[in-house]
């Protein structure tokens, strides 16, 4: 499975988010500009990470990788 690209874009009620298994890719951008973010979750089954997937999030001072990202 693969959250596509913006999918959260400015989504600044967000705050704390967990991504469940069997997520494998996060797009680019996904959650750009997620003010409100402050900490995030990734599952083991997550492979790859899209360039700033987190830009512009100020807030974020906490991610959680799980052990199969490249």
């Amino acid at each position: 499975m693969t959250v596509k690209p913006r999918a959260f874009l400015r989504a600044t009620n967000l705050s704390k988010l967990t991504i469940k298994e069997g997520v494998e890719k996060i797009d680019v951008n996904v959650f750009m500009n997620c003010t409100g973010l402050t900490s995030v979750e990734l599952p083991n089954s997550l492979i790859e990470l899209g360039n700033s997937a987190f830009y512009g999030c100020s807030n974020l001072s906490s991610i959680k990788f799980g052990n199969n990202i490249q």
